[in-house]
């Protein structure tokens, strides 16, 4: 099961795509009634030592999602946006943008 099929699982009223976008599915996050765009790519590796993910600042995205391996990771586009750009960073450790951002949802796998 790919990591799109694995996050629709805790998502309702799921949509995606049809034709080639930024976002990969969209839909409602647990209580929540909000409808949103969801970039839900895999990490791949960066170097050696570190797992990533490239995002587009200008993505047409709500919310960007990271998997761990008990809970899903969601952040907020236009935040994340702001914070690189403050911070004048390409690179940034997914704990700093945990503790940084304001938007962070963390969701259990096991609802």
């Amino acid at each position: 099961m790919d990591i799109i099929a694995r996050f629709s699982k805790i998502l309702t009223n799921t949509t995606y795509p049809e034709s080639k976008q930024t976002w990969n599915i969209a839909g409602v996050l647990p209580n929540s009634n909000e409808f949103l765009k969801f970039d839900v790519r895999d990490m791949h590796k960066i170097n050696e030592e570190q797992i990533g993910k490239k995002v587009t600042l200008n993505n047409k995205v709500d919310k960007i999602v990271f998997e761990a391996q008990d809970q899903w990771i969601i952040l907020d586009q236009k935040e994340f946006n702001m914070y690189l750009i403050k911070n004048k960073q390409k690179v940034i450790q997914l704990n700093e943008l945990i503790n940084n951002l304001d938007w962070t949802k963390i969701i259990s796998k096991e609802l």
